[in-house]
């Protein structure tokens, strides 16, 4: 690895691509869900594809006090008929990382411990990443593990870059922090109470809990349709610049958020229970419970959709597909009982699920699911 000195907001590190993932399966390309990995070393938290690669990002298992080994894997995904063969790449990073949203085949954010955002920058043969520590509010050499950035968005352009998260845990220190033609991240200021004045101990408040997780309609900056979610039912939507908080009437976390292609959106989350809730996008729409019927549904942790289907995951190994018309159908990856934590949709009806031993530290155990389409779910 080698450490070249960089701009004020930026140092770079230059890393390649390291052995295959540990412990690979022989994979059928018969139609349904399959195990790709198992038992990576770090938990896997989340999955991005975009232009045929996909990148998946997870905990550090030596932990914060080990050698640095935040986990990222890369594999080219060439279509249902083709296997997908992950690599591990030494990112040179300490620390968990929570979140990644690739904006192209060579390039992906990444958010985790430490207040960390950093750039992903591929190579056209995939063969080394270039990895770019971006200047937020807890500075590039930050060493507190506890100040997390659960969720990272990017406009296609990287001229918007939205991070968001808190303290370990979700009980306090919530933030949003943006970053606009490659500045560096600056908090965004919350009018919690729509009453469009940012100076009231409410606003204030309205992050004593952590946010999760942030989606916005895909393209070019300025980014349309920017939610936010988190803690305690909260939910935000960014509007030029300031946050305005759009009340769900839950009081449990909602995990992810995803937002399609008309600025509607999907929430994930629940403690015991799995809740999924949406909103039409309108600025008086109200949120609405959509969960599965019953009891026995696990906290669901991630969702991601393509033109209006893909799926939910959660603790457990639970998965639900989504349709276009919203219906959701519950699925299994045969022998998987860990927690999925991260999900992707892609537009040829592919399906990834990702995640591990989510319930302590270190993040560790990491599996990775692939729905290939073509029979019966």
């Amino acid at each position: 690895m080698k450490r070249h000195a960089g701009a004020v907001a930026a140092a770079y590190v230059f890393v390649g691509v390291g052995a295959a993932c540990p412990a690979p399966i022989d994979v059928s390309l018969e139609p349904g869900w399959q195990l790709v990995a198992r038992e990576v070393p770090g938990a896997l938290l989340s999955v991005s594809e975009r232009d045929g690669v996909a990148f998946v990002v997870g905990g550090d298992p030596d932990g914060p006090d080990g050698p640095a080994s935040a986990t990222l894997m890369l594999w080219r995904h060439e279509g249902p008929a083709v296997p997908a063969t992950p690599v591990t790449i030494d990112t040179g990073l300490q620390g968990d990382l929570w979140w990644v949203h690739a904006t192209s085949a060579t390039r992906a954010y990444a958010s985790g411990s430490a207040g960390r955002v950093v750039r992903l920058d591929v190579n056209a043969d995939g063969d080394d990443v270039t990895v770019t520590p971006l200047l937020t509010p807890a500075g590039l050499d930050s060493h507190d593990h506890d100040l997390i950035v659960f969720g990272v968005f990017a406009a296609d352009d990287d001229a918007e870059i939205y991070a968001v998260g808190g303290r370990n845990g979700g009980l306090s220190g919530g933030f949003v922090w943006r970053s606009v033609d490659g500045g560096a991240f600056a908090p965004l200021p919350i009018d919690a109470d729509g009453d469009g004045v940012i100076d009231d101990a409410a606003d204030e408040e309205s992050v004593g809990y952590a946010l999760w997780k942030v989606d916005a309609i895909a393209g070019p900056s300025p980014l349309r349709a920017v939610w936010i979610v988190g803690t305690n039912g909260l939910a935000f939507r960014a509007d030029g610049g300031v946050l305005v908080a759009q009340p769900t009437g839950f009081n449990t976390s909602l995990f992810t958020v995803d937002v399609d292609d008309d600025g509607a959106a999907l929430a994930v989350g629940g403690l015991g229970r799995g809740l999924v809730v949406e909103n039409a996008g309108g600025a008086d729409d109200p949120w609405v419970d959509v969960s599965p019927a019953g009891d026995l549904t696990p906290s669901l942790l991630g969702v991601h959709r393509v033109a209006g289907a893909g799926l939910l995951v959660g603790n457990a190994g639970a998965i639900f597909a989504v349709d276009a018309d919203g219906t959701l159908s519950p699925q299994s990856v045969p022998g998987v009982s860990e927690g999925l934590h991260g999900a992707a949709a892609l537009v040829d009806g592919s399906r990834y699920a990702v995640g591990g031993r989510l319930t302590g530290l270190p993040l560790v155990g990491g599996v990775i699911a692939r729905f290939v389409p073509g029979g019966r779910e």
